[in-house]
């Protein structure tokens, strides 16, 4: 389970205290994700909860991104 932090991640907000060292890395990981998943359809976007905040994208090659805003979590499994 991965902690969204602001500013990084896509999660928005008034920036972050990471280092450059810290921030390459969570870039990195963001972009490693968009690599894997950029040719594969979105297949399922589901809201998961009344607030809206539990989010789950599902792409054509089983790789699936669970989100909760609420708790700043993500987990992300890779082709199903």
């Amino acid at each position: 389970m991965g902690v969204c932090q602001d500013g990084t991640d896509g999660a928005f907000g008034a920036g972050s205290d990471f280092t450059e060292e810290e921030q390459k890395k969570r870039c990195d990981q963001v972009a490693s994700l968009h690599e894997h998943v950029a040719y594969s359809e979105l297949v399922s976007h589901r809201i998961l909860d009344k607030t809206g905040l539990c989010q789950q994208s599902t792409f054509a090659d089983g790789t699936c991104v669970e989100v909760d805003f609420s708790k700043r979590t993500y987990k992300i499994t890779v082709n199903g």
